[in-house]
């Protein structure tokens, strides 16, 4: 139940851009922003002593606290092109021409892997560059247990930035 009243609502890193795609598991919810992939903690928060240990706690908030990767991906502008089937999950990070696999079941277990380096990086790469704000979409087919994606020409909605008047870019 998301009441006003209570503030059961959550500010998530601002710098990492916008929210684009998230993805509820069963202790958090997978944030995927345009530059960066964190966890938001459901109904616990992670309390940190002098010496950087973290103890995972219950709380009463809804959400606690955001938890980023290390790692500099994001989805960039694509959620379309988010598939999950069990454990993995699949997206694309159109800015760092990376197609990206996530598995796992919480914070401490995932893994993440950049699939596109097998055999595919320039082939990506050059493909996102050239239609970076165009549509990705994903999707997975346990059939065959592979991700499938494909690209097209129509754009994603896309709000250009303001520019105040006088500014030179």
């Amino acid at each position: 139940e998301f009441n006003l009243g209570l503030a059961n609502f959550k500010d998530c890193e601002t710098s990492f851009g916008p929210i684009q795609y998230l993805h509820a598991r069963k202790t958090d919810i997978l944030t995927l922003q345009e530059d960066r992939i964190s966890y938001v903690l459901a109904g616990k928060n992670i309390l940190t002593d002098a010496v950087g240990g973290g103890l995972v706690t219950s709380v009463p908030q809804v959400l606690g606290e955001q938890v980023a990767r290390i790692e500099e991906y994001g989805i960039s502008f694509n959620p379309e092109s988010f598939a999950s089937f069990g454990y993995d999950m699949f997206f694309t990070d159109t800015k760092r021409g990376a197609v990206i696999k996530l598995t796992g079941a919480s914070v401490q277990t995932d893994q993440l892997e950049v699939i596109s380096d097998y055999g595919m990086r320039s082939y990506f790469r050059d493909q996102f560059y050239a239609q970076l704000l165009t549509q990705k979409i994903g999707g997975y087919d346990p059939y065959m247990s592979e991700y499938v994606l494909n690209s097209n020409t129509i754009e994603v909605p896309f709000e250009a930035p303001k520019v105040p008047c006088g500014q030179v870019l």
